[in-house]
């Protein structure tokens, strides 16, 4: 029993070597018993083929999702509830074309009182800066005379013979009022007495107001009346003249404030010969430029109560509702500009060093697998994305204009022509074994004797079905493919 399970476990130790040492030789590209590969028969071949001359073209491939080439959101930076939409989904719109608006009346509002500001602010800098004109100068200056005279006045005492004056005056102004009053008392009484005479007679007649003066033949009592009116305030004035006449003295006080008359009087002169200061002007300047700036904030914040469209494209998505405010947290209006798309791609780092802008590429939509885009390389990122210990680099590739129906957000695999090779010896590469360890590449030539016979070549370019063939083999050569499995020449 024993001894029975000891040659099992050698033989099958035996296998083990066995399959290990052949499986060794295909790896290397030599046959599993190198006697015997030259002269195998051609029944063997698992698959023939001869060597062409073709092209050979070297891609990169990675996966991307199709993207407009403008895709923008749109948001309201200011506060208020929508008055107007002027587009719905799918839309086609024009740059600058309108979208949607706010209630913008508070806002109008605020703009024509900015411009109104604006205006006289305008204004006022324009007198201040404007020259002066003739008739404000001889104002200016017989203000200036004015204050002197005032000064001297002010300086000089009172003449006995001004309060003789104003005493005469008044006594006169008193005569006139004694006068008139008695030509008032004399009037009605004379009115009264014929008013009596009227009462007598029994016709009625006129009251003896209403008499013309043809009838009366004298002035009425209410016209005497307003002449005592008058003198009275004549006599009201002839006595503050007298007091003041009365009263008058030089003093510091008068003599301080003609001063300070005539030093204003002087300087407002001045001011108009020579023009204002420069402080003036830069207040004055400031003033007017923050008018300016009011105005364009108060129509900067009436055009962002207004949507427009930034570029021509159609209306991917809209969240406005009529007498509602915008949303806070996504935008109001998505637009997007189909008519160019671009894939973003993610090429690992081992590809991307054989890439560069301008570059050729092919797309394959998953939806539309039998339409080929092309476009171009457009972008490669110069800074590394690592998830999951994978490194690679962000490559835009802009698609050419197509009529095919693609739409944002489809798959696509994208192959970017990085190197091209024209009427070149290529052969598939299944047909070719490849030694591990040496990197020797070999092939099986059939020979025209119907023999077989391993054959070291010299690649070139190589892509995902062809390999240039450098050396080694010529045109019309046939290889052929044998099976890999070749443990049945052990006799397993």
């Amino acid at each position: 029993m024993y001894r029975r399970l000891r040659n099992w476990f050698i033989i099958g130790m035996l296998a083990i070597l066995a399959a290990a040492y052949a499986r060794y030789q295909m790896d290397r590209g030599q046959p599993v018993l190198p006697f015997a590969q030259a002269n195998q028969d051609s029944t063997a071949a698992v698959e023939t083929t001869v060597v062409e001359r073709g092209d050979i073209v070297v891609t990169v491939s990675a996966v991307g999702t199709l993207a407009p080439i403008k895709q923008l959101y749109l948001f309201f930076p200011v506060p208020g509830k929508v008055s107007a939409i002027a587009v719905a989904e799918g839309d086609s719109v024009v740059a600058g074309q309108e979208l949607a608006r706010l209630d913008t009346e508070q806002l109008e509002l605020a703009l024509q009182d900015a411009s109104l500001a604006l205006e006289l602010q305008q204004i006022a800098f324009d007198a201040l800066t404007a020259e002066p004109r003739e008739v404000e100068l001889e104002a200016a200056r017989a203000a200036v005379s004015a204050a002197s005279a005032q000064l001297a006045a002010a300086s000089v005492p009172p003449d006995p013979n001004m309060v003789e004056i104003a005493r005469l005056q008044l006594e006169l102004a008193k005569n006139q009022l004694w006068q008139n009053q008695l030509q008032r008392d004399s009037a009605r009484q004379q009115e009264e007495q014929l008013q009596e005479l009227l009462s007598r007679i029994p016709v009625a007649l006129p009251s003896p107001g209403d008499l013309p003066l043809s009838l009366s033949g004298l002035p009425s009592a209410s016209q005497y009346e307003a002449a005592v009116t008058r003198s009275e305030y004549d006599v009201a004035i002839a006595t503050q003249q007298l007091l003041e006449a009365q009263n008058a003295s030089t003093n510091a006080a008068n003599i301080a404030a003609a001063q300070a008359a005539l030093i204003s009087a002087q300087g407002q002169l001045a001011r108009l010969e020579e023009g204002p200061s420069e402080i003036e002007l830069a207040l004055a300047d400031a003033q007017l430029q923050a008018a300016y700036l009011a105005v364009d904030l108060a129509r900067y914040q009436l055009e962002q109560a207004i949507l427009r469209a930034p570029f021509s494209g159609v209306v991917a998505q809209m969240n406005l509702a009529p007498g509602e405010p915008p949303p806070s947290r996504e935008p109001a209006i998505e637009l997007i500009d189909p008519s160019v798309f671009t894939v973003n791609l993610a090429v690992d780092e081992m590809d991307v060093a054989q890439l560069e802008d301008g570059q050729y590429a092919e797309s394959t939509v998953d939806a539309l697998p039998d339409t080929i885009l092309t476009g171009r390389v457009t972008g490669i990122d110069r800074v590394a994305t690592s998830a999951a210990g994978l490194v690679t680099y962000g490559v835009e590739i802009t698609l050419d204009q197509t009529d095919a129906p693609v739409r944002a957000g489809m798959s696509a695999t994208v192959a970017v022509v990085v190197d091209e090779a024209r009427d070149v010896l290529r052969l598939r590469n299944r047909f070719i074994r490849l030694d591990r360890r040496t990197g020797q590449a070999t092939v099986t030539v059939r020979r025209s004797n119907g023999t077989l016979e391993d054959v070291p070549v010299t690649l070139g370019r190589r892509n995902e079905t062809f390999s240039e063939v450098v050396s080694g083999l010529q045109v019309g050569d046939q290889i052929v493919l044998l099976p890999r499995n070749s443990l049945s020449n052990f006799g397993f």
